[in-house]
């Protein structure tokens, strides 16, 4: 309702929209109201107001809020971390994780998931875009990484890169695997000629003979028949073709006669061959390995006969190698 003038009071109360009195309710249009009936009424008004206004605010708040599911999706988001991108280059691969170093060489974990869109953006203002497998994303390949943060890393919902960069970084990857490879292949070398070193050491001490003779005398002599020098001469040429050769001499005697003697005699047989090697062959001194006697205790034959007894009267010459040597 409104206020109007009247005639006789000089104030009334009228209805705001009311043309015709007979419309007002209350009877109140175009009838002039005494001061204390005006406050009442007046009174009642300014009690609707407060409600009117709050139905007002409350009809726009429901108009304006978004709908409950786009709350909750904003809350779940905001539990699950911040937007985040970052750019750099794939320094490792482990699983689905990838680890990426910035150029300040900070290193983030990238963790991808089923959802994650891995992506090829090329040509003229990288219109041209291609899908490409999560395996391409390798070591060495510069990368832009769209995700949300993660417990300190960075959980990936897209990953872009260029095609050339790509292509460049497979070529390193192979060049890096065929010098692997061939590192590989050196260590493999180096283990089998340390293990042959090894095994070369451990038979330093052991010998193989590579030729021999035996030069027989007769009973009571040392001195060394034609028939042994030409034996002698013939071994000392096939030493010659031997690497790294040695020569070992053992005399022996028979057990006729005095042990004490056989020793000696045997010494002086072994002596003798020793010294033909050296002067007639050109032995030199180093290569003679050993010269032992051992008189009559190491018999080959029976001593009962006469032929047993002449196998049992020489001198025993062997042409030696080191074991650990052979094959060099």
């Amino acid at each position: 309702m409104g206020l109007g003038p009247n005639a006789s009071s000089g104030v009334h109360l009228m209805c705001a929209n009311a043309d015709d009195s007979q419309d007002c309710p209350k009877g109140l249009c175009r009838q002039a109201l005494a001061p204390g009936r005006r406050l009442e009424v007046e009174r009642a008004h300014m009690r609707l107001v407060p409600s009117i206004v709050v139905a007002a605010w409350a009809a726009l708040v429901l108009v304006l809020a978004p709908p409950y599911g786009t709350f909750a999706q904003e809350a779940g988001a905001s539990a699950h971390g911040q937007d985040t991108s970052l750019s750099g280059l794939i320094v490792a691969r482990d699983g689905n994780q990838m680890t990426v170093s910035d150029s300040a060489g900070h290193q983030t974990v990238v963790t991808l998931t089923d959802e994650t869109r891995v992506t090829s953006v090329g040509g003229t203002f990288g219109m041209q875009r291609d899908d490409m497998a999560i395996t391409d994303l390798i070591n060495g390949l510069p990368v832009n990484v769209e995700g949300v943060e993660n417990h300190g890393g960075v959980e990936a919902t897209s990953v872009t890169f260029k095609p050339k960069d790509l292509k460049t970084a497979k070529q390193v990857a192979a060049g890096t695997a065929q010098v692997k490879s061939q590192a590989q292949a050196k260590v493999r070398e180096l283990e089998a000629q340390n293990a042959e070193l090894r095994q070369r050491m451990s038979e330093a001490n052991q010998y193989v003979e590579k030729g021999s003779a035996v030069i027989l005398f007769p009973s009571g002599s040392a001195v060394i028949s034609p028939e042994g020098k030409q034996q002698l001469q013939a071994l000392a040429q096939k030493a010659l073709g031997v690497k790294g050769y040695l020569i070992g001499v053992s005399g022996h005697a028979d057990t006729t006669g005095d042990s004490t003697a056989n020793q000696k005699l045997s010494e002086r047989r072994a002596d003798a061959v020793i010294r033909y090697l050296q002067r007639n062959c050109h032995v030199q001194p180093y290569r003679i390995l050993s010269s032992v006697a051992v008189g009559d205790i190491q018999q080959i034959s029976n001593n009962d006969t006469p032929q047993g007894r002449a196998a049992n009267r020489r001198v025993v010459v062997q042409v030696l190698t080191n074991k650990g040597l052979e094959g060099l």
